[in-house]
């Protein structure tokens, strides 16, 4: 959760998937403001991902038309949620060990094998 703006982050799923760019791992994170005010998508931080022994950092690839890369979609009112998603040219298979960092949220270990 982040402190700052009262919002818990939570990954939903890591998935392997074919884009209009070639292959990609795709995170999915849901927001849930736990605030009393409106969260302005604006704030929210591009997530990074790096992975490997030596924290290779992953390409972020953004496609709006296949629904990742475009971060919070207006804002999140109070109690409300919403699911983004962010891909990256890495194959889920080498995401061990792998960091996956959003603003001060991170979450690092054995994304190849993820499961919720």
């Amino acid at each position: 959760m982040s402190k700052t703006y009262n919002v818990e982050a939570l990954i939903l799923s890591v998935e392997d998937a074919e884009s209009d760019y070639g292959p990609v791992t795709v995170f999915s994170i849901q927001l849930v403001n736990n605030s009393d005010a409106v969260f302005e998508g604006s704030n929210f931080p591009t997530p990074t991902l790096v992975y490997g022994p030596a924290g290779t950092p992953a390409e972020n690839t953004v496609s709006l038309s296949e629904g990742f890369g475009g971060g919070v979609q207006g804002s999140i009112p109070p109690g409300a949620r919403q699911t983004i998603k962010y891909a990256y040219k890495v194959p889920k298979s080498e995401l061990n060990p792998a960091v996956f960092t959003i603003g001060s949220l991170v979450w690092q270990g054995n994304f190849a094998t993820f499961q919720r």
